[in-house]
């Protein structure tokens, strides 16, 4: 027996030898329904301090819920790097150089937006780093006479 389910506009085909009583459909259904939701790769903050002029690498790599994706990355919530049609699986990255205004504590975000024909899903993943000025070298001033 073959029979098409379809969850949040996604057509699934399921396959048995009898046909599915309505609690098998139900439970398949919140099945696919959970698989269905966005995930990114865990979320890795190996530098959780940086300074001014260093440039901080944020990347992520978008699967379930419905591609195609929207990525954006962003610092305090505002986007500095969009990826619209990212396909499943696909990596995507960008550079951000610290300057001095951001001296302090920055959040570095993924903001992950999908295609469901029935109401687009958003997952939001975060690192925070904190900035500081480099110090420089004193300068001696040093004399012989």
């Amino acid at each position: 027996m073959e029979e098409i389910i379809t969850v949040n506009g996604q057509q699934y085909k399921i396959e048995s030898t009898v046909p599915l009583t309505q609690v098998q459909r139900n439970e398949t259904i919140k099945q696919l329904y959970e698989k269905n939701t966005i995930s990114t790769l865990a979320p890795t903050c190996s530098a959780s301090s940086k300074l001014v002029g260093n440039i901080v690498t944020v990347g992520s790599t978008p699967s379930g819920g419905t591609p195609l994706y929207t990525v954006a990355f962003q610092k305090n919530g505002v986007p500095f790097k969009t990826f619209p049609g990212v396909p499943e699986a696909t990596n995507v990255s960008t550079t951000y150089t610290l300057i001095s205004t951001d001296v302090g504590s920055q959040v570095f975000s993924v903001v992950i937006t999908d295609s469901c024909a029935t109401g687009a899903k958003t997952t939001t993943e975060s690192c925070t780093v904190s900035v500081a000025l480099p110090c420089n070298v004193p300068v001696a001033n040093f004399t012989l006479t």
